[in-house]
């Protein structure tokens, strides 16, 4: 399970699967479009959502409950792994911060109402090749995520998203970097 979040690649895969379907298909994207007996992407998306969010609890609970079981818990206070728990993830508080602080201006800092306008169109599509760009399914996540955003300041759930994802691609980069290293350092 931890694989499978950690690779970066595995969970878009379903997500990307479902799109390509009901562009071939010409399944609804909306429900205001579901005339026909399949659900509307819309839905299939929050399902999706849904089980990564409770495969990520599954899986954050298993290494929460490893790294305890690794550090001796039963001769440490409660507080004491909280207060290493919470130094551990300082600095990943601090790169969400770095994120969130200037906004989405540093994704799209050309013009950032165009991109807003690509996300937005779902709102009112039937189908996914209705959408101008219907070829990049990455705009359809933040639709899914956060409805018709109607702005990108502070707070949106634009913002959040973006955070989160640049926090994904942060932990992502992490990973692959500890990996090089750890491959590195083993003996011939």
């Amino acid at each position: 399970m931890i694989a499978y979040f950690r690779s970066g690649w595995a969970f878009p895969i379903p997500y990307l699967a479902a799109y390509l379907l009901y562009a071939w298909l010409l399944w609804p994207v909306n429900v205001a479009a579901a005339g026909s007996w399949a659900p509307c992407l819309l839905h299939v998306y929050w399902t999706l959502h849904a089980i990564n969010l409770v495969l990520g609890f599954i899986t954050l609970r298993s290494w929460w409950k490893r790294r305890r079981k690794e550090e001796g818990a039963e001769n440490h206070s409660a507080f004491q792994l909280f207060s290493s728990s919470a130094f551990s993830a300082a600095p990943w508080l601090c790169i969400g911060l770095l994120f969130w602080i200037p906004g989405i201006y540093l994704e799209w800092p050309a013009d950032p109402n165009w991109h807003l306008e690509r996300i937005n169109r779902w709102h009112s599509l039937a189908f996914v090749r209705d959408h101008i760009q219907w070829y990049k399914s990455s705009y359809f996540l933040p639709y899914s995520l956060t409805g018709k955003a109607v702005d990108y300041n502070v707070g949106s759930g634009l913002e959040l998203y973006y955070t989160g994802i640049c926090l994904l691609l942060c932990c992502h980069g992490s990973a692959k970097t500890s990996q090089v290293g750890s491959i590195q350092n083993q003996p011939l």
